[in-house]
């Protein structure tokens, strides 16, 4: 189920995610924090979340009937408002990522963390290189699976690094053009 939602969003996002743009999240007045993911994937307080698209630019999200809706303009530029309980509504601000013991994944599971040094040793071994500078820019996780983005110096794009649920690398590739 969640791999659909995942596949959902990534489809209803890619724009946004063939822009090569950086996370973004929401702090919205009535205390949720929203993440859209470089990905394309949205959380709302750590928890990853069905995504309903109305066209191109307008999307929305919905937790314990809080309803987060997601625009965006000409110029690509996201905005988000909720409407809750009892008529309640506002605008969110866009924030910095909540500072969680300096984690960048605060919604990953500690399995999909504890991954990172072996995909990355995974991409370093295909690319016949050391460690240095490649770093994990993203993780996505499913019932089945667990895909970490990891970025190389001077790649063009990310490399995939594909994991069982216990954490075990299942395979590596590159998500942009070879050729």
């Amino acid at each position: 189920m969640t791999n659909k939602i995942l596949t959902l969003s990534v489809l209803l996002f890619a724009g946004y995610a063939n822009a090569s743009v950086q996370d973004i999240f929401f702090s919205c007045p009535n205390g949720m924090t929203v993440h859209l993911t470089s990905q394309a994937a949205v959380y709302i307080d750590t928890k990853q979340v069905k995504v309903k698209k109305y066209n191109n630019n307008y999307f929305e999200v919905t937790k314990n009937g809080d309803t987060i809706s997601l625009s965006r303009d000409s110029g690509s530029q996201f905005s988000a408002s909720y409407t809750g309980k009892n008529g309640a509504n506002g605008v969110c601000s866009v924030t910095q990522a909540p500072a969680k013991n300096n984690d960048p994944f605060p919604y990953a599971s500690s399995t999909a963390k504890n991954a990172r040094p072996a995909c990355i040793a995974a991409v370093a071994k295909q690319l016949g290189t050391g460690q240095q500078g490649l770093v994990v820019t993203d993780i996505m996780e499913s019932e089945a699976a667990t895909v970490l983005m990891v970025q190389a110096p001077q790649a063009d794009a990310p490399w995939k690094c594909f994991t069982d649920r216990k954490g075990h690398v299942t395979g590596v590739e590159y998500s942009g053009s070879e050729g």
